[in-house]
C-alpha cells in the first residue's frame, strides 16, 4: 500500500482547490480556518488543527478539506475519526468524479486494521430506552455491533422513562483494540404516592385550628381601628383649637387673612377627623366580629367512670 506523505497530499490538494461555499462570506471564513488548520498541522499542534479544519469543513465541505481533516485526525491518534472522514471524502469524490477518490480510498483502507472497536450490548432494553456515547445517540440497530471508536475514554449513558439513569466510563485501547460494555437492566423508579382523599385530618391534639389565626387577625384589625380613633381624636382637638385661635381675628365684618386660614385648616382637620373616626370605628367593629366568630378548638375529655350514666366522654368547647 502506498503511503501518501503530508507534503504530497498538500500538493495534490492545492492543485485541485476546495469545494465551493454556499456564500462568499462562508467561503472566506472557511478559507481562513483552512489555512490556520494547515499551519497548526505544520507545527504539530494536531488537536487545535483538527478543530480549525472541522469548522472549515462545516462552512465549506469539500474533498480537499476532508482529506486534510482526515490526515489531521490520523496524526492526532484518532484513527476512527480519520477513517470515517476519509470514507466521507471518498464518497464525495465519487459523486463529483474527483480524481482524489483513490487517495481517500487508500487512506481509509490503510487505517482499517488499526481501528479500535467498541460493542454496546443491551440484553434487556427498557421501553423508551436511549443510549448515548460521549453525548451522541447510539442507534438501537448498532446494539451488539462492533463500531470503530477513537482510542481513549468513552462515557456510556442509558436513560428511559420511569427508570433510573445508568452511566459508565470505558477506556478503549489503541490500534486494533476491542472493548465491550453491557447496559444492565435499568431499575424502575418508585411510583409516586397518590394524594390522600376524603376529609382532611383533624389538627393534632393540643394545637388550635385556623380559628387561632382568625382571632389574631381580628385583634390586629381592632388595633388598627383604635389607632384610627386616636388619629380622629387628635385631628378633632386640633380643629377645635384652630377655631378658638381664629376667634380674635374674626368679627361681624368677617375675618382677616390669619383668621381665614385658621378656619380653613380647622374645617380640613375636622373632615379628616370625621373620616378617621368612621374608619377606626368600622375597623374596631370588624375586628371584634372576626375575633368572636372564630372557631374554638374542641377537645375530648373523660367524664365519669365507664358505664356511668354520663358515658365515657363528652365534648367540651374552650
Amino acid at each position: 500500500m502506498v503511503r501518501v506523505s503530508v507534503f504530497a497530499l498538500a500538493l495534490a490538494l492545492a492543485a485541485a482547490g476546495t469545494a465551493r461555499a454556499q456564500t462568499a462570506d462562508e467561503k472566506a471564513q472557511a478559507e481562513v480556518l483552512f489555512e490556520q488548520g494547515k499551519k497548526l498541522m505544520s507545527e504539530q499542534r494536531y488537536s487545535e488543527a483538527c478543530t480549525k479544519l472541522s469548522e472549515s469543513n462545516k462552512l465549506d465541505s469539500g474533498v480537499g478539506t476532508l482529506l486534510f481533516l482526515g490526515e489531521c485526525y490520523r496524526l492526532d491518534g484518532r484513527n476512527a475519526s480519520a477513517w470515517a472522514t476519509f470514507r466521507e471524502a471518498e464518497s464525495v469524490a465519487n459523486r463529483t468524479a474527483d480524481p482524489r477518490v483513490k487517495i481517500a480510498q487508500g487512506r481509509a483502507q490503510e487505517l482499517e486494521p488499526k481501528l479500535s472497536k467498541l460493542v454496546v450490548e443491551v440484553p434487556t432494553p427498557a421501553e423508551g430506552l436511549a443510549v448515548t456515547r460521549d453525548g451522541a445517540p447510539v442507534s438501537a440497530s448498532l446494539y451488539g455491533v462492533e463500531v470503530p471508536v477513537d482510542p481513549g475514554r468513552h462515557v456510556l449513558r442509558a436513560v428511559a422513562p420511569k427508570h433510573e439513569a445508568w452511566e459508565t466510563t470505558i477506556d478503549v485501547g489503541k490500534e486494533g483494540a476491542r472493548a465491550s460494555v453491557t447496559v444492565p437492566k435499568l431499575a424502575r423508579l418508585p411510583e409516586p404516592k397518590a394524594a390522600p382523599t376524603g376529609a382532611p385530618a383533624p389538627p393534632p391534639p393540643g394545637r388550635e385550628s385556623s380559628g387561632g389565626t382568625q382571632r389574631a387577625i381580628g385583634l390586629g384589625v381592632v388595633g388598627l381601628g383604635v389607632v384610627g380613633l386616636g388619629v380622629g381624636s387628635y385631628l378633632g382637638l386640633r380643629a377645635s383649637s384652630q377655631l378658638d385661635d381664629a376667634g380674635p381675628h374674626c368679627g361681624s365684618a368677617g375675618c382677616d387673612q390669619v383668621g381665614f386660614d385658621l378656619k380653613t385648616d380647622a374645617r380640613s382637620n375636622a373632615n379628616m377627623a370625621t373620616a378617621a373616626f368612621v374608619a377606626g370605628g368600622a375597623l374596631v367593629v370588624g375586628g371584634a366580629v372576626l375575633y368572636f366568630v372564630a372557631p374554638r378548638r374542641r377537645a375530648s375529655v373523660g367524664v365519669g367512670a365507664p358505664g356511668s350514666a354520663l358515658g365515657a366522654s363528652a365534648t367540651v368547647r374552650f
